[in-house]
């Protein structure tokens, strides 16, 4: 299934996608997801400045336009591989690809992202490598990664993503009531000053007619 989420299922909402490195670069896309997301998702890939390499534990909110919207993705770094203990970009993720929000919403939006990501994902896929802070994914990860779980996650970041949606929509909605009465606004202006060069025109030939009239008196 696709990571897509809308209103209606009919347009593009949201778009969320899971991504880090279990084993290498890896995410939860579908194969009809647009490859300019699923690109942006990968901060594995070569002069890639989202993750420090080596990384260490720690974490991060990243914010960024792409593609006329803003990407949302909150990174736990210092994450081990499955079956490897070598150092590199080693992480996890959730980006969410939506309309923007304001900062106040955003700084909220932000730590429910971090709680949604530790509860669906680090609490359940990786587990303490050291007193560092180290993680390391377990096993399970392979399937989280390929997809296993997206129907499930879906239906859990809707919950976490439905209410900036709805302010977006509202956003949307006010700036397309704005754009309306605007051109409504212009359109009466431009009717009247029609009118007005009609009533002016009308004056003129009035003034005219009487003009005549008086010289035949």
């Amino acid at each position: 299934m696709d990571n897509f989420i809308g209103r209606d299922g009919n347009h593009f909402d949201a778009y969320w996608i899971i991504h880090g490195t279990p084993q290498g670069s890896e995410n939860n896309a579908a194969p009809n997801d647009p490859v300019m997301f699923v690109s942006y998702a990968d901060f594995h890939k070569a002069r890639d400045t989202h993750i420090s390499s080596p990384s260490k534990p720690g974490e991060k909110f990243i914010k960024e336009e792409i593609q006329g919207a803003v990407a949302y993705t909150f990174v736990r770094t210092g994450i081990k591989q499955i079956t490897s203990g070598r150092d590199g970009s080693n992480y996890g993720a959730i980006t969410v690809i939506m309309d923007d929000i304001n900062d106040s919403d955003s700084k909220k939006f932000e730590q429910e992202l971090k709680k949604w990501f530790y509860k669906n994902v680090l609490d359940k896929f990786t587990y303490p490598q050291d007193k560092d802070g180290w993680l390391k994914w377990n096993v399970d990860a392979r399937d989280l990664f390929n997809g296993a779980y997206d129907k499930q996650l879906k239906d859990s970041i809707h919950s976490v993503i439905r209410p900036y949606l709805t302010v977006s929509a509202q956003k949307n909605n006010n700036a397309d009531n704005a754009e309306k009465l605007n051109s409504g606004t212009q359109r009466l202006k431009e009717e009247i000053a029609k009118l007005e060069r009609a009533k002016r025109d009308i004056e003129q030939q009035l003034a005219q007619k009487y003009a005549e009239l008086e010289n035949y008196n």
